[in-house]
């Protein structure tokens, strides 16, 4: 995907402006937390409460040592609920496309119980598949069936 120089920090400074509300919500309680397991070279995020936009551009510039962002993820967001539109996703999409450029991302499979969630998640993956690998589950142990074998693929092929 590739954005004209104008259209891009348009994007960028509504992303910024978003964000910053988003943080400027008085003490509250960071909606998405992850762990970084190194031995299986994963990273477990969980989403929980409200996510707003600004939480998932936050946790997409998350800030991690030199090659975990090419770790497989999985992003549980069985616990909260979110107010992320489709306008919002699709902004997510231009920023996931231009994180891409600096980093080479991992494959995340995302956990998502709610229809709105999954629906919003499902266009994500659509716009950005040719990115990374992605892909929406429902539980937590399919997703983690997916990834472990695009982990066995990657080492048979390696």
């Amino acid at each position: 995907m590739s954005l004209s120089g104008t259209l891009y920090y348009q994007v960028l400074a509504q992303c910024n402006t978003l964000l910053v509300a988003s943080c400027a919500t008085a003490y509250r309680e960071m909606p998405i937390t992850f762990k970084i397991d190194h031995n299986r070279e994963r990273i477990y995020s969980t989403a929980t409460g409200v996510v707003t936009f600004g939480d998932l551009y936050a946790h997409m510039n998350a800030d991690v040592e030199p090659g975990v962002a090419a770790y497989s993820e999985i992003f549980d967001c069985t616990g909260a609920t979110t107010d992320v539109t489709a306008a919002d996703v699709r902004m997510l999409v231009m920023h996931r496309a231009e994180v891409a450029r600096e980093q080479s991302p991992g494959p995340v499979a995302i956990v998502a119980e709610t229809d709105l969630f999954f629906g919003l998640f499902r266009i994500f993956e659509m716009l950005t598949e040719d990115l990374r690998p992605i892909n929406v589950f429902r539980d937590t142990l399919a997703a983690e069936i997916w990834l472990d074998g695009l982990v066995s693929a990657e080492r048979s092929a390696a």
